[in-house]
């Protein structure tokens, strides 16, 4: 803003501590990787895209199939949320806000409870944590194949005279390509792969380190034990959606498989740890036995008439 002085009309400027560009607030810290960028208020233009193309949808009981919801979040809401964010570097905490958005949108769609495991959420609709990774990488491309170009000018001088501790955007696509096995920047800017090339790699070996993680995790959950996530791949659903339908009885006949597939079904067996003695154990609708999750798919009388 520009302020003249009414006696000598000598420009004045007013120095502003706080700006916002592409969505993203930034001040003089936001170059240091010091300032939170992923705050509730960017959170709320991708949320207001998933409201306005399912609405009560949203939620995996009104009548969605996963199947598709996933689709459409792809599409239209993961664009907007990650909008502008491949030029920044992010903190820590930034990337955790941006998984755990993602994450808790995924449970929603699945109609999965908040306790659900983390990788769970994902290997049932292949997807992982959050795609800022891959953003970052392909626009990195985009730029040392842009010859004479400012911006590759700029890499080659920020990659011969930053260090990784500098914080320089540049350093951190060498970082990222290093955490994925990836070639280095410092190799790929003298010799720059094709676009396709390069982001078919991206895609595929970004996809596969985060699946394998996840099935790592995945092992290690007592609550797993009946989700069979060994072939899972990147943007492949899980079988137990695939066969969903459309009407409503089937989306409701599928979330209950998502929650003993993922150990989170509540059944009298569970309520009486947490009642103390107060509540029993038996099958409210046989009386036949213990309600536990063999009973609840084989033994009770009432869900499978012989």
């Amino acid at each position: 803003m520009i302020r003249f002085l009414t006696t000598s009309f000598v420009p004045v400027f007013d120095v502003l501590s706080l700006s916002t560009h592409l969505g993203i607030e930034r001040d003089n810290t936001s170059n240091k990787s010091t300032k939170l960028v992923v705050k509730e208020n960017r959170i709320i233009t991708p949320r207001r895209t998933v409201y306005a193309l399912m609405g009560a949808g949203l939620y995996g009981l009104n009548g969605v199939n996963p199947k598709a919801a996933i689709h459409l979040i792809q599409t239209y809401v993961i664009p907007r949320l990650l909008y502008g964010l491949d030029v920044i570097t992010l903190t820590t905490e930034d990337i955790k806000n941006l998984s755990t958005y993602f994450r808790k949108l995924l449970r929603q769609i699945q109609y999965l409870p908040d306790r659900t495991a983390k990788v769970a959420s994902h290997l049932l609709l292949g997807r992982i944590t959050i795609e800022i990774h891959k953003q970052i990488l392909k626009t990195s491309g985009n730029i040392i194949r842009n010859e004479n170009s400012i911006e590759r000018k700029l890499a080659i001088r920020q990659l011969a005279t930053k260090s990784l501790q500098s914080g320089s955007w540049f350093t951190k696509t060498v970082e990222i390509a290093n955490i994925y096995d990836l070639p280095s920047p410092y190799d790929t800017i003298h010799n720059p792969p094709g676009k396709q090339l390069w982001k078919n790699l991206v895609n595929k070996t970004v996809g596969n380190h985060c699946i394998k993680e996840m099935i790592n995790e995945a092992q290690s959950k007592s609550t797993l034990a009946r989700l069979n996530y060994e072939n899972v791949e990147e943007g492949q659903i899980h079988n137990i959606f695939k066969s969903c339908g459309t009407n409503p009885y089937a989306i409701t006949s599928v979330s209950l498989k998502a929650k003993l597939a993922t150990g989170t079904i509540y059944l009298q067996y569970h309520r009486v740890k947490f009642s103390n003695g107060h509540v029993s154990p038996i099958c409210q609708l046989c009386a036949e036995g213990n309600e536990d999750i063999l009973h609840f798919i084989v033994k009770c009388s009432k869900l499978y008439k012989k």
